[in-house]
């Protein structure tokens, strides 16, 4: 089936000749977003996705007066952020001895700093394929909705930045009881893609894709959603690869 499908497609694009073809650069920012058993565990872990950069070019070629296709490459990141707060606030009485041989009681709250900051960065490569419908306002202003495939080649690089803070605060603190609190950071990188390991099961993704675009002159605007089909998941639990782009680009 799915060879039958890009033999079609390979017949459709050689059998037409392009009125006009189009080159375009986009950039802008891509938020992931996790979905089946995988967005539970998330949620428990206190797991948050970010948006991360992303760019690429595409090509868009012209079948008539209203549809194009478009293949693309676009280089996307992922980015998640964790909290492991351990933190506890206590209420204590302690002494104050200033007044010399006498001494006074005052209640203080005492907080002890237990926290973990994680923020975990992939990247992957993605080669979309659009067939959109186009339509021309003006000589400077279009609109552009597609949808079609996507194939993804995951683990160009895993960034891992953690930082630890730790450490006592009383508030009040008359005595000076409190220490500076100290902060752990490090970072590691690896490149699974490239530590040899490749399997397509672990790196290869595929899905469905949506586009629209505006254009103002050579200026574009596009969101672009992906909806990833591949289940990643593993002991009966689902995790499928989704998200959502924001991009600014130019094309001529």
């Amino acid at each position: 089936m799915k060879k039958n499908i890009l033999l079609l497609l390979f017949l459709l694009i050689a059998s037409t000749t392009f009125a006009e073809v189009r080159f375009g650069l986009r950039g802008g920012l891509n938020r992931a977003v996790v979905s089946g058993d995988a967005a539970q565990a998330y949620k428990k872990a206190n797991i948050q996705n970010q948006f991360a950069p992303m760019g690429g070019i595409y090509w868009d070629f012209s079948l008539g007066r209203f549809f194009t296709l478009q293949p693309g490459l676009y280089f996307k990141a992922t980015e998640t952020y964790q909290l492991d707060d351990r933190s506890k606030t206590a209420r204590e009485r302690a002494i104050d001895w200033s007044s010399g041989s006498n001494f006074n009681y005052f209640y203080t709250t005492r907080t002890t700093v237990n926290k973990t900051e994680t923020t975990k960065q992939e990247a992957y490569l993605q080669l979309p394929l659009y067939l959109t419908f186009r339509h021309h306002f003006t000589d400077a202003f279009h609109i552009q909705a597609g949808v079609g495939p996507y194939a993804s080649l995951l683990g160009l690089y895993t960034t891992v930045k953690q930082v630890k803070t730790f450490g006592d605060s009383y508030n009040p603190d008359p005595k000076g009881w409190s220490r500076p609190t100290e902060v752990n950071s490090e970072k590691n990188t690896a490149t699974p893609l490239f530590d040899g390991d490749f399997s397509f099961d672990n790196f290869f993704d595929f899905g469905a894709s949506a586009l629209f675009q505006v254009g103002f002159s050579v200026i574009t605007v596009a969101f672009i959603y992906d909806f990833g089909l591949k289940d990643f998941g593993s002991g009966g639990n689902s995790t499928y690869n989704r998200g959502f782009s924001l991009s600014l680009g130019l094309e001529f």
